[in-house]
């Protein structure tokens, strides 16, 4: 819907997977809706259902990926679903949540320009122990919007959600950053003041609650890929210029 209200008239052919023939049956039916009465014949679809879609070919060549993969322990995966999560990750990555393993075989899956969007656990970006994918991601990927929401978006789950967009060879310069402070609905009104900027052409917004806001660099210069709020950001900044002028001027007066 999106493609055309923006004017597309080229051709879509989309690809997905899932374990719930709900959701196969849903997906189906509501591609083949837009397809007669929209897309016609520029409209091709395959959504095949699957026990796990690790275990599919993905291709290399996706324009766009959208994901929000099965947030699952490593202690609670079965035998199958370990080996094809060991499968997509480095072997030096110990005992890995399930989306992990998603979000690097949709980083290997994308085009020349592709653009991954997906919903992630926290740790992706914090822990120690993914530290190998997110070198890859500096490598490959450009940080287009990157957003810490706290453990408040999915009923009865605990995870603390990210969400990343990134895209392949980008020429959009700067990073956008959504923190919010962990509690009920604080997510939900930070998305919406998001739409609200993009829609003013504001730069950023800081409030106790959240921030929106484009860093001097991210990752920063520690090489942290933890987001947190604007006013900690600043500080932080500050901080490690007023360092940097402490040394420079102690090393020149020696």
């Amino acid at each position: 819907k999106q493609l055309h209200n923006k004017g597309y008239h080229g051709s879509v052919s989309i690809k997905g997977w899932d374990c719930s023939e709900c959701a196969i049956s849903t997906s189906r039916f509501l591609l083949n809706y837009e397809k007669e009465n929209v897309w016609k014949n520029k409209l091709f679809y395959d959504i095949q259902h699957v026990e796990d879609s690790l275990t599919q070919d993905w291709g290399t060549d996706y324009d766009i990926i959208l994901m929000n993969p099965p947030f699952v322990s490593w202690e609670l995966l079965s035998k199958l679903q370990r080996e094809s999560v060991a499968e997509c990750l480095p072997d030096k990555i110990s005992k890995p949540n399930q989306a992990v393993a998603f979000f690097k075989k949709a980083m290997d899956s994308l085009s020349e320009n592709g653009i991954l969007g997906c919903v992630m656990p926290t740790s992706l970006f914090e822990s120690e122990g993914y530290k190998p994918i997110r070198i890859q991601l500096k490598e490959e990927l450009h940080t287009i919007l990157a957003a810490k929401l706290g453990n408040f978006i999915f009923d009865n789950a605990l995870t603390d959600v990210s969400v990343f967009i990134g895209q392949k060879n980008s020429n959009i310069i700067q990073t956008r950053l959504i923190w919010c402070k962990n509690e009920n609905g604080i997510a939900q009104e930070a998305l919406r003041s998001l739409r609200r900027i993009e829609a003013s052409g504001f730069v950023e917004i800081d409030t106790d609650k959240y921030s929106i806001y484009s860093p001097h660099m991210y990752p920063d210069m520690q090489g942290s890929w933890k987001i947190i709020s604007r006013k900690s950001s600043r500080f932080k900044e500050n901080l490690t210029n007023a360092i940097c002028v402490y040394s420079k001027a102690r090393y020149s007066n020696r």
